[in-house]
Order: C-alpha cells, then structure tokens, then sequence
C-alpha cells in the first residue's frame, strides 16, 4: 500500500513538473518539482531494499524481479538531479521524457512487487 500511495504521489509531481515546463515557469519551480520527485524516489527504493531486507519466504525472488528496476529508478534519479537547469530550455525539455520514464518504471516495480505479494511467479521479462 505504502508503494501504491508514493506512486500516486510521484505522478503528481511529474505532472506538476510537465506543467511547469510547459508553462515556462521559472526553474526555481521547476527545480522544487524535480526535488519532489528525486525525494520520491529515493522513498520508494529505500522501502523496497527495506523489504528485501526482512526474512521472507519470496527474498529472493523479490531482489530479482526488482533490482533492475531499483537500479535504472536510481539512475533516472541521478540524470534528473544532474540536469542543469541553467543550460536553457534544451536542457529543460529533456526532463518529461525522463519523468515519464521514471513513472512507467515505477508502475512496473508496484506491479511486480504485488504479483509477488500475490505468490504469482510470472514471468516479466
């Protein structure tokens, strides 16, 4: 449930953030959106490897079905925060394509986490 609600909120703040850029907002804004989403992530990667942490039964399986997805969220994290805003709009449209990336990645975590949850083994490749 925790993942779902962060979710939720990630998707705000990546719309909030396409929103800004589209409204030629000012990168003090746009920066704080970036911010929100980075602290999002970082989150939703911490309660994971929480999770992985405790003694289960599906451990295992839990670190291989999510440690790609951790491990290109924690890139697309790095890229997001490592933009330089003051390189013009170039730069700044750059940035939905990452957000939307971070979200469809961060849906396909949720979703395998639940299909575990779920004791369904599928495959997700």
């Amino acid at each position: 449930m925790y993942l779902e609600d962060q979710t939720d909120g990630l998707v705000q703040s990546i719309t909030s953030l396409v929103d800004a850029i589209r409204g030629d907002e000012p990168t003090d804004k746009i920066q704080s959106h970036i911010a929100t989403i980075a602290n999002t992530i970082e989150n939703i990667i911490n309660s994971v490897e929480r999770t992985g942490g405790e003694p289960t039964s599906y451990k295992g399986l839990l670190a291989e079905k999510s440690g790609p997805i951790l491990k290109l969220l924690q890139e697309c994290r790095n890229n997001l925060l490592q933009t330089n805003l003051t390189e013009g709009r170039e730069s700044i449209q750059k940035l939905p394509p990452m957000a939307f990336q971070i979200a469809r990645e961060t849906k396909e975590l949720v979703s395998r986490i639940m299909a575990i949850e779920a004791g369904r083994d599928e495959d997700f490749s």
